[in-house]
């Protein structure tokens, strides 16, 4: 199983990627721009590149998003980044 098999068997990415946009989206709590479902997936599997022991203990909860958050802020572009 591959690591994106692996991250869709256990979240629902769209669900997750509109919890996080309900944070940071343009129209979100503490806004900063409209992150897509691409974006998170790069940015989980950065997360899981640097940290391979890395577990989600919040269930994709406000920690976790909190972790993606930091890498989503943290890159200029992820698409560059991930190779």
């Amino acid at each position: 199983m591959t690591d994106i098999e692996l991250l869709r068997s256990k979240i629902d990415i769209n669900k997750f990627t509109q919890y996080f946009n309900s944070f940071y989206g343009i129209n979100g709590v503490y806004p900063y721009r409209d992150t897509t479902a691409e974006d998170i997936t790069l940015a989980i599997l950065l997360l899981k590149r640097d940290r391979p022991d890395y577990t989600f203990v919040g269930g994709f909860d406000s920690v976790d998003r909190e972790v993606i958050r930091d890498y989503i802020f943290s890159a200029v572009d992820l698409g560059k980044i991930y190779k």
